[in-house]
């Protein structure tokens, strides 16, 4: 704790380095609404907004939503995002500046602004609800607006309070029904507008499908959770089914207009990918403090984090985790209205304690790593994101963990320790001139060892779960998705996924990330796909209609094929204040 103070210390007195506040879940619906208008408009706009960098700041959302309003005439689709992402995060007002200004207002949601007939788009005019009254709300206190089922704004102080429920129900070929049965809370709220906390915990009862199962047989571990039991339920025909709980929650501070921290125990992501070869969603929660600086062109972000050497199931019993530890700082820069640049660095290291010299919020890893001994596993990445006429946007990753530059240039070699990965992609919104048909395409290759370290605890996961790419290394994979929404309240998803994987067998072949690269099978002729040659292919249709505000009910048809083995699945649910979870495992 001394040194998370001294940290939080150092930065709060560094001067004049937007600050931190409540943010996003992993997974919430509002992402994709905030990605769209990153391409659609974020080269008119005087918000900077480096979109690689996740959690997005529910404030600044406001602020952008507020923004695209007074300067945009906006379709009916485009009306529904706008009036959601304001419904969602009504704590955050109109300020003092904005109702003293002369700015004009087109105003498509009339949620902040309410005009007499034949008065000019004036605030003059105009006065603040912040968001809809519901005309009945439930015993006077609760769902007072149509999206929080509590909401308290004090001077100084606010609170939401939200049910969160997800639950469905199918089967899958050869394999027997499929479950899930969620149910949890979020709580979220600030204090003077210096302190932030929100706090989500989940309850869950699932019978996954066997591609999850065979996973969870192999790390020990659930793909973005922690401990588990079994689950067997009669009423549901339920056997072999697991039974976890799984929570996080964070505290912010605010020093300054432009520098922020938090404390807290999540995810995190970085990218602009449905993959991350930096920093991914995929793992479970870890504990971390995350510094955000945000001035001019610049958002620069440090995570300190605690991770698990070991799955929290593995080996079962009251027992200790073994932890292990990681720094990682990025650094965004908007070279240009559409164009963003990227710098990443990150080292994982096994101690007894958080090595101190890696607290330096501005070094390079990499010295520090060669000044100790060379001791750790240092990555290194630069990415790339350019909008293109307002539809198009151009996305790019390349992730370095350990190369030789002579052997890298010619790589007729295929030494071992060129590790890299790289990474392309495409959106194209409103395709073909048609509102909400929005497609993607992303190629990702992985080399052998990648991610991986001399020192077993010292790889690039947490909990057996890769921080980064699900699959590992030793990959190649193409992902095409393509997502439509004819009428407001329903979305329709395709998504066609196919990938190659070289799996280990007795060998290391460099495909389990896990395994210490000491171990490996040759150091030379390395290439993707070596071992145990595994082919995927799997397409997943999605559609999901809002009933109520946050409250969908599902469809998800899938068929998926690893070599010779095929299974269809399909499930059907409903589930209120919980975003999509992802089929790309």
């Amino acid at each position: 704790m001394k040194v998370i103070y001294c940290i939080l210390c150092f930065w709060s007195i560094s001067g004049t380095l937007v600050s931190q506040g409540l943010i996003l879940p992993a997974g919430d619906p509002s992402y994709e609404i905030l990605d769209r208008w990153d391409i659609l408009y974020n080269s008119e706009l005087e918000t900077p907004f480096i979109s690689s960098i996740k959690n997005y700041q529910r404030e600044w959302m406001v602020q952008r939503a507020k923004e695209i309003d007074s300067t945009h005439l906006l379709s009916a689709k485009n009306v529904y995002d706008l009036t959601k992402v304001l419904l969602q995060n009504n704590e955050w007002k109109i300020s003092k500046m904005d109702l003293t200004s002369n700015k004009k207002f087109v105003d498509s949601t009339e949620i902040f602004y309410a005009q007499e007939p034949g008065l000019e788009h004036d605030l003059k005019n105009q006065f603040d609800p912040s968001y809809y009254n519901s005309k009945k709300p439930i015993l006077k206190y609760f769902y007072r607006d149509p999206a929080h089922l509590l909401s308290i704004d004090k001077p100084g102080f606010t609170l939401r309070v939200n049910p969160i429920i997800h639950f469905k129900y199918g089967s899958e070929t050869n394999h027997g029904t499929l479950f899930q049965n969620q149910r949890g809370i979020e709580i979220r709220g600030g204090i003077d507008q210096k302190i932030f906390f929100q706090s989500r915990i989940l309850e869950s009862q699932t019978k996954f499908p066997v591609y999850i199962e065979d996973f969870i047989k192999t790390f020990t571990s659930i793909p973005g959770n922690g401990l588990y039991k079994g689950y067997n339920s009669n009423i549901f025909k339920i056997e072999q089914g697991y039974d976890y709980l799984n929570a996080d929650a964070f505290v912010g501070f605010n020093f300054t207009k432009h520098v922020g921290a938090q404390l807290g125990y999540g995810k995190q992501f970085l990218g602009n990918g449905l993959r991350s070869l930096f920093l991914a969603d995929f793992a479970n929660n870890f504990f971390y403090l995350k510094l955000n600086t945000q001035i001019w062109k610049f958002h620069y972000q440090n995570i300190f984090g605690e991770i698990n050497s070991e799955s929290a199931n593995f080996p079962s019993g009251d027992l200790l985790v073994p932890k292990k530890y990681f720094a990682a700082h990025y650094l965004g820069l908007k070279l240009r209205k559409n164009l963003d640049v990227g710098i990443f660095e990150t080292v994982v290291f096994n101690r007894d304690q958080f090595e101190f010299q890696y607290l330096n919020p501005i070094i390079f890893y990499r010295s520090i790593e060669h000044n100790l001994g060379s001791p750790d596993n240092v990555l290194i990445g630069i990415d790339v994101k350019w909008n293109l006429f307002n539809t198009i946007s151009v996305y790019s990753q390349i992730l370095f963990d350990e190369f030789k530059l002579n052997e890298l240039i010619t790589d007729n070699q295929g030494w071992w320790a060129n590790k890299y990965g790289l990474q392309f992609g495409i959106k194209y919104i409103n395709a073909f001139g048609i509102d909400h048909l929005d497609a993607q395409i992303e190629i990702n290759a992985v080399r052998p060892y990648t991610y991986s370290h001399r020192d077993s605890t010292s790889n690039y996961s947490h909990s057996f779960q890769s921080l980064a790419h699900p699959l590992g290394a030793n990959l190649r994979e193409g992902i095409f998705k393509i997502t439509y929404r004819p009428i407001n309240k329903l979305t329709l998803s395709l998504l066609y996924w196919t990938a190659l994987k070289g799996n280990d067998d007795t060998n290391n072949w460099g495909g389990n990330i896990l395994l210490p690269n000491a171990t490996r099978t040759m150091n030379f002729n390395n290439k993707i796909g070596q071992g145990v040659e595994t082919n995927y292919d799997a397409i997943f249709f999605s559609a999901s209609y809002e009933l109520f505000h946050n409250v969908y009910l599902d469809l998800d048809l899938n068929r998926r094929t690893q070599n010779d083995l095929k299974t269809s699945f399909f499930t059907t649910g409903i589930r209120m204040n919980l975003g999509k979870e992802s089929a790309l495992y």
